[in-house]
């Protein structure tokens, strides 16, 4: 399983752009400017369809659930928050190399 997450890491590596649903708005932003040479066309408008903020998602999931079974939860995803939080830092360093 660890070198699943380092294969997908390593994916992510080579992407010229990805998205991530906390940065929304960026990460079209970020599409667009990517590929619009490439697809002169390529207009992304953000749509807010089902929207909530994770803080909230976060809060009332522990709420739920109990505090000790979202421990658990979070020990068995440990590899899918690993690569997320990748995703997250790979998306930062491709915002800032856009100078947006």
């Amino acid at each position: 399983m660890e070198a699943d997450v380092q294969e997908a890491i390593t994916l992510l590596e080579t992407w010229p752009a990805l998205g991530v649903v906390e940065r929304y708005e960026q990460s079209l932003h970020l599409i667009e400017r990517t590929y619009g040479d490439l697809f002169p066309a390529l207009r992304l408008r953000p749509e807010h369809a089902n929207r909530t903020s994770a803080a909230q998602d976060e809060a009332r999931i522990r709420r739920e659930i109990g505090e000790d079974l979202f421990r658990e939860f979070e020990t068995q995803n440990h590899l899918d928050y690993r690569l997320y939080q990748y995703a997250l830092d790979r998306f930062t360093e491709l915002w800032k190399d856009l100078g947006a």
